[in-house]
């Protein structure tokens, strides 16, 4: 089976990814910032499984990453005014 990892999963497109991959039996990691929100957005969802980083920490990345075939990168970058 092919496993991919969305990053940016609790935002928009990052859960309609996760959704849609999920729906086509499709081993996820989630991928995000906030435990809370993916528990509450993925918490019920067999094949999805979620991490727990920061995009923008190199290490915290290359770990999530690890055993993926996909990469979906769905962050928001922070942009300056």
């Amino acid at each position: 089976m092919r496993k991919a990892i969305v990053l940016g999963a609790s935002g928009g497109m990052g859960y309609a990814l996760v959704q849609e991959l999920a729906s086509r039996k499709m081993h996820v990691k989630a991928f995000a910032r906030s435990q809370d929100k993916l528990q509450q957005l993925f918490g019920t969802m067999a094949d999805v499984e979620m991490y727990t980083g920061d995009v923008f920490r190199q290490d915290e990345l290359i770990e999530a990453c690890k055993d993926v075939d996909l990469i979906f990168h769905a962050v928001n970058i922070p942009y300056l005014e």
